[in-house]
């Protein structure tokens, strides 16, 4: 966590503490400014003043406090580790406020609060940009480079572990647009890419600042006045501050500019500075073609070599002239020159530029065409450069990045990462850089432990963490020890977390689940304690760039998360807003006399002419006990008819316990079942019978009224299913579920009236239909439909001999169904004409 390294909180109700500190420890107490007024138009509400309200004292030590006897002991068993602070003075307060909270004073730290939300999921620069305003959408950034997913790997490692607080990258060159010393910028913006200040040496003249046109040449005489400024901006301009362009190492990294002759002992001379000022990076986008008679070599090798043994990460550009290197020629630093990564140019289709140089010296490629870069004085908007001169300072700003991972990194580890994590190329391409999978290697292939993993795994459902509440509206998040907002990751592909949280009430569920969409999908399921909750039916998952939604109702119980999917960050948060249940549709129904009524009409029979007569019939009924309640249904069932059938209840999607009650005609017990979750009621034909459902607390439930075929009369590959009549046509939508549903078709009709029977999803969810005979063979098997209005499927019949058949429908086919969301299906007049 972060704090104020000399001053602690004291609770206003303990002034005698607040005097202790200032007697004994010299501390002084900061006196709060006066609340300046309010602006025209705005004033306080009747009644209320400010300063009245009740705020602690804020105490400044201006010399570090003792460190009391017991600290390390008492903070190691409040955080269950070991805790290491930054200063004496933060050693000294963090000590103080750990032994006076430990006797219950209202003391505390002032700790530095920060942002829950994912940085980088988005980057805007300037409108009218050379490359546009968003660098996420940049061609040379996305595809195989895969800058964008390396900048969300960065900050996914950033929430978790810290990185290098200062990567910088020397660009030695020479243009660069400062107005003594001052970064500049055009007119109508609100700053420079190199923000406020450079860091600068001007190797020409070290008594002025290194601003101003190149005073070099670009190729064959070809004037390149801002040559520096391009070069710095691809490696470091910041990414999303609305300036100019996006660097490749913007997230991390600061330009240190070196302005160049770039005459041998210039070149020396940066070298020996960037090392005495602890530069992490050298970018040298230049070539000296060199006759080896008269160039230095010896003291070129022992100075490069120096350098790259004390920890300067060299880079070099291949050069534009389609040299094979080092065959053709020997331009340094390109070719032979210890320590150096050697970079050419790449075009828009991964293949070689057509002027990069190539060859056995050319260790990496990388884009370096087209490339949009920070304005200077000839381009207010940017410009976009070619060359490998680009390409260079692509390769330094990701090893800014991997140097921000892992500051030890040394050039020739760098070379051999980048190496090992490209893409394999073809031609005269031998390894293109992938920024993400370099950074990745940086890391040794996994993101740091989380807090929850670090402290005690949560990767499985026995050691599910707790989620607490946090915030205004008590939203449920990962906690770390200290009351702050986990960072919460999965470190690598196979990691899975698991987290717990209980509904006391009734609830509305909502989970949003965000992540870094470039570094692949986190989902999260969840996973009721009660393996009868009707949870996992409720629930709805959506997903969006970046996000996974859950919703849906949720009962009183104890629940889990898994979270699983792709190596990543993700930010977790969960809300539980009261949602009690009420009564049903047929409330109130809750007395003999006020019975809902049902009539089960021979399966086959032609439907009432009034259907007033009764109330309802065959169908599935979503239903609710609320406080108090108690469920009554009047059940009419008339004779079964030709087929073998059995009228029956079922209850299922129960929150609580059920207990029913069957009555006959003269409201006399028939039975009961007490403490029951999904039971089966199997009703006498040709009589009345009265229902009574009641539960020890409010609960869902949901009750399917039908016929049923007698499993007695079933052959015997079909005893072990239930199956049912083929509703008619005007009854209700039938419900099928996850497992394949089994109903009785009879074609004893004569032939020719029955060509096909057509069903339609009335949730618009795509299904299967099939035929099965006695035996449990498929005969016919159902054809998708188009009718613009269903999901539909017909299955013929025409081809099939008198008799009965099964019919199965379900979200799968053949013997094994596939398991799926459930769909509620209604039987169609056929779309020939006869059904």
């Amino acid at each position: 966590m972060t704090f104020v390294p000399d001053e602690v909180l004291v609770d206003s109700e303990a002034p005698a503490l607040v005097r202790r500190l200032v007697e004994e420890f010299g501390a002084e107490v900061v006196e709060p400014p006066p609340i300046p007024p309010a602006p025209s138009g705005m004033e306080p509400a009747p009644g209320v003043e400010a300063e009245a309200m009740p705020l602690p004292t804020r105490v400044r030590f201006s010399a570090p406090p003792p460190v009391p006897a017991g600290t390390t002991v008492r903070l190691r068993d409040a955080y269950n580790a070991p805790v290491s602070v930054t200063s004496e003075m933060a050693a000294g307060v963090l000590a103080q406020v750990a032994q006076w909270a430990s006797e219950g004073r209202g003391i505390g730290l002032n700790a530095v609060g920060h942002s829950v939300s994912l940085p980088l999921l988005a980057a805007a620069e300037a409108d009218g940009a050379a490359g546009g305003a968003d660098p996420f959408a940049w061609p040379a950034y996305m595809g195989r480079a895969r800058v964008t997913a390396a900048w969300q790997l960065i900050e996914a490692y950033r929430k978790l572990a810290s990185v290098k607080p200062l990567v910088t990258v020397g660009v030695l060159d020479g243009g660069f647009w400062l107005n003594g010393g001052t970064p500049g910028f055009p007119s109508g913006q609100a700053g420079s890419d190199f923000g406020s200040f450079a860091f600068q040496l001007n190797l020409l003249d070290e008594s002025v600042g290194a601003g101003g046109a190149n005073p070099n040449k670009c190729g064959d005489g070809y004037t390149c006045p801002w040559h520096g400024n391009a070069v710095a901006s691809v490696a470091t301009a910041p990414v999303g501050n609305g300036l100019g362009a996006a660097g490749v190492g913007g997230t991390v990294a600061r330009p240190v500019l070196f302005k160049s002759e770039l005459t041998v002992s210039q070149v020396f001379r940066c070298l020996q500075v960037c090392l005495a000022w602890g530069v992490d990076v050298l970018n040298m986008s230049f070539a000296k073609t060199n006759w080896e008679l008269v160039f230095p070599t010896s003291a070129w090798d022992h100075a490069f070599q120096f350098a790259a043994d004390n920890g300067l990460i060299l880079v070099a550009s291949a050069g534009n002239s389609t040299l094979n290197l080092p065959d053709d020629d020997n331009p340094r630093p390109a070719t032979r020159t210890p320590g150096t990564i050697t970079v050419g140019s790449l075009d828009g289709n991964n293949n070689a530029s057509g002027f990069s140089n190539f060859g056995a010296s050319v260790d990496v490629w990388a884009p370096g065409e087209n490339l949009p870069v920070m304005p200077d004085p000839n381009n207010p908007n940017g410009s976009r450069p070619s060359g490998t001169s680009v390409a260079a300072p692509f390769v330094s700003g990701i090893v800014a990045m991997m140097r921000a991972i892992k500051p030890s990194l040394t050039t020739f580890e760098a070379n051999q990462l980048l190496k090992s994590s490209g893409w394999r190329g073809d031609g005269r391409v031998t390894v293109g850089v992938d920024a993400f999978a370099a950074v990745l290697a940086a890391m040794g292939g996994v993101l740091p432990a989380d807090l929850a993993e670090s402290a005690a795994r949560n990767d499985t459902p026995e050691t599910a963490a707790m989620l607490y509440p946090l915030g205004a509206n008590g939203a449920l998040v990962p906690l770390g020890n200290l009351g702050d907002r986990e960072a919460a990751a999965l470190s690598q592909r196979a990691d899975v977390d698991w987290y717990r949280f209980r509904v006391n009430d009734f609830s509305t569920f909502t989970l949003d689940l965000g992540f870094y969409p470039l570094l692949g999908p986190v989902r999260a399921t969840l996973v009721p304690d009660d393996p009868d909750s009707r949870a996992e039916e409720d629930v709805v998952a959506t997903f969006s760039r970046g996000v996974t939604h859950l919703a849906g109702p949720l009962a009183p119980g104890d629940y889990k998360l898994r979270i699983d999917g792709s190596m990543n960050l993700y930010e977790l948060s969960v809300n539980l807003s009261p949602a009690p249940i009420g009564p049903d549709e047929f409330e109130r129904n809750d007395s003999f006399e006020e019975a809902t009524q049902f009539r089960l009409r021979t399966p086959g029979a032609p439907a009432p002419a009034f259907p007033a007569v009764f109330l309802h019939g065959p169908g599935r009924y979503p239903l609710t006990i609320h406080d108090g309640d108690r469920d009554f249904f009047r059940i009419q069932v008339d004779p079964s008819g030709a087929l073998p059938s059995v009228a029956t209840m079922r209850f299922s999607g129960t929150d609580a316990l059920l207990d029913v009650t069957v009555y006959d005609a003269d409201r006399t017990v028939v039975s009961r079942q007490t403490g029951v979750r999904a039971p089966t009621l199997n009703l006498l034909q040709d009589v009345v019978s009265f229902v009574e459902v009641t539960a020890s607390r409010p609960t869902r439930y949901t009750m399917n009224v039908q016929y049923e075929i007698d499993q007695a009369h079933l052959p015997g590959p079909n005893q072990e299913v239930v199956v049912v009549p083929v509703p008619d046509l005007g009854d209700p939508a039938f419900h099928l579920g996850e497992e394949a549903q089994h109903f009785l078709v009879d074609l004893t009709q004569e032939r020719g009236a029955l060509n096909r029977l057509v069903f339609g999803a009335v949730n618009n969810a795509p299904f299967k239909a099939e035929l099965l005979d006695d035996a449990g063979d498929v005969v016919s098997v159902g054809t998708p439909l188009d009718d613009g209005v269903h999901a539909s499927v017909a299955v013929e019949t025409s081809h099939l001999e008198p008799g009965s058949y099964f019919l199965r429908l379900g979200r799968g086919s053949s013997e094994t169904q596939a398991r799926g969301a459930q769909l509620d299906v209604e039987r169609l007049p056929s779309l020939s004409g006869h059904v």
